[in-house]
This record gives C-alpha cells, structure tokens and sequence, in this order.
C-alpha cells in the first residue's frame, strides 16, 4: 500500500493492522515542538517503484505543511494535505503527522467538526536524507498485555488499538520506546529533491 494512503486512511479513522499506530492527541506541545529548516522543500522516496513526493512548506508557528504526492494506478496524482510537528523527546526526534482539511472541506468542517487522528514516525535526519520509521505493533500488543504501556487506548473492531491517552502519557511512551531503536520499523526513506 503506498504510504500517504496508508497515512490518508489513518487520518480519516481508519487503523490498518501491522501498519502504524494512530493516536487521537498529538505527541507534543508548544514546549516540545521543534523546527528544523533544513526539512524544507522537496523529498522523494527512496527504494520504492514510482516514488512519491513529499513537499514540507513552513506552516504556522513551528508547524510544517506537508503535501505528499503520489501516483494513481490510472497515471494521474493524488495528494494528501498534512500538518506536521517535529517533536524533540530528549535525545529522540519524532514527526507527528495529522491530515489538514481541504479548503473546499472548511463549510463541512465547521458545521460538523472534525477529529483528525495522528500519526507518529521517529525521524532522522542526515543532510539529504531523511528516515522514517514506526512502532512495531506486535511490540506495543505486547508492552499492552504485560502492562508495560501505561497508556490509554481502546479496541477496534478489527482489533486493532487507537491511543487515547493524553500527550504526557504519549510523549513517555514514545520515549520508553525510543530507548530501543529495534521497535521501530522503518516506514519510509527520503532523499532530498536537487
């Protein structure tokens, strides 16, 4: 599955098992947030047939909009909007991902509300590249069901698990796990754009 899709879906609500956590608060706040200029610009995916595109614009205050651009199977382009926070935890550097509604959503929006779930990568940057990587589900059923995670979550129907915890609860999760780089499958590498 191409990964902004996979990104889409966790934004709309839907968790897909073995893929990527989703959590309903994000993993930081202002004191945590961090911004790193050299994120900036055009990446590509590395490794992969036909490569996506994923553009970091400055957003507002220390936030990153984030457009990824993907092929159709039809030879047409898909893009997915995000907002996207880089979150220092100590010695850990995390991207928190939450998709952004379109400006044609906006009237739906406001009238409705809107709940976007947010996904979280612990990133690392080496001048033109960038690494992505997730937490291995089968790790966290684990952490869960020793009760080593003391965080909130509830079960989907497909058993899958949505954290519901709060920030601090999230942020020392995420630090607990960050101790131990092998929980961490990498998602997706990026090389900078010329």
């Amino acid at each position: 599955m191409r990964i902004a899709r996979l990104l889409a879906l966790l934004g709309l609500g839907v968790m897909l098992a073995g893929c990527v956590a989703g959590s309903l608060q994000p993993l930081y706040t202002d004191k945590e947030v961090t911004f790193d200029p050299g994120l900036l610009g055009k990446w590509q995916e590395l490794d992969v047939p036909d490569p996506g595109v994923w553009t970091f614009a400055k957003g507002e205050g220390q936030a990153y909009t984030l457009t990824i651009e993907q092929k159709t199977d039809k030879g047409g382009k898909d893009r997915t909007f995000w907002e996207a926070h880089l979150v220092s935890l100590g010695m850990y550097t995390v991207l928190d991902l939450c998709p952004a509604p379109l400006a044609t959503e906006k009237q739906v929006v406001d009238k409705y509300g809107y709940v976007g779930l947010h996904s979280q990568s612990l990133v690392r940057r080496e001048k033109d590249t960038f690494h992505l990587a997730v937490l291995d589900l089968d790790w966290v059923d684990k952490q869960i069901a020793q009760g080593k995670a003391h965080l909130s979550f509830v079960e989907l129907e497909n058993q899958d698990r949505l954290l519901t915890g709060s920030t601090q609860e999230l942020q020392q999760f995420y630090a607990y796990a960050a101790r131990d780089p092998e929980v961490f499958v990498e998602l997706v590498v990026l090389k900078r754009v010329k």
